[in-house]
């Protein structure tokens, strides 16, 4: 299963929206964004700089889908 799918299930349990755009929802994943991207250039080493880039990851994919991209 790809992660964009997964992201996406995850979402939708949470009772988040992945189609459309939830204007309120892709502030919150840009916030968090910024939030991840501030902890992976301050991780320190390598195990923490993977940790964080993966959380990056998924809430780049959760903005994403928040724009019903």
């Amino acid at each position: 299963m790809c992660v964009f799918k997964q992201q996406a299930e995850f979402m939708s349990a949470c009772g988040q929206t992945v189609e459309g755009l939830n204007i309120d929802q892709a502030q919150l994943y840009a916030k968090l964004v910024v939030e991840e991207y501030g902890e992976l250039i301050t991780a320190g080493n390598v195990e923490n700089e993977l940790k964080e880039l993966m959380d990056l990851m998924v809430v780049i994919i959760g903005y994403g889908l928040s724009h019903g991209w």
